[in-house]
């Protein structure tokens, strides 16, 4: 049988493992240089931010071991959840940088960040097809 354009697994599954290992690593860059992302890039730590980091992280992992509708499932959630986010963070800036533990406004380039994550949720979660051992069942 052959394999679609993203290996064995959908698009879902892919974008999960993808985006899984990227927040963890992040959840863990923060955790261990957490002062130090401030001095030298500007970034900030915060517990609130580092804990949704984790748990986006794990999440996302375990639904790539589970099948691609469970994958789909997860993405669109975190997709709409980031959405949420994103407006609030553009919206209100100090209402959500309160919320995560800020000194201040959240940064810019936080909220890109989350409006970048929600597009690839939300494309994972509405654009997968089927895996291929899905396909050839149908």
């Amino acid at each position: 049988m052959a394999e679609g354009a993203y290996g064995k697994y959908g698009i879902a599954r892919l974008y999960c493992l993808i985006f899984g290992i990227a927040y963890l690593a992040v959840a863990a860059l923060e955790a261990l240089t957490q002062d130090a992302l401030k001095d030298s890039i500007g970034l900030e730590f915060t517990a609130m931010q580092n804990a949704i980091h984790w748990v986006v992280g794990v999440v996302t992992i375990l639904a790539f071991f589970g099948s691609e509708a469970t994958a789909q499932m997860v993405a669109r959630v975190i997709g709409f959840v980031f959405l949420a986010i994103t407006v609030w963070g553009f919206a209100s800036p100090s209402s959500i940088g309160d919320f995560l533990g800020f000194d201040g406004g959240l940064p810019v380039i936080y909220g890109i960040v989350h409006l970048l994550t929600t597009v690839a949720a939300l494309f994972a979660g509405f654009a997968s097809r089927p895996a291929p051992e899905q396909a050839a069942q149908a």
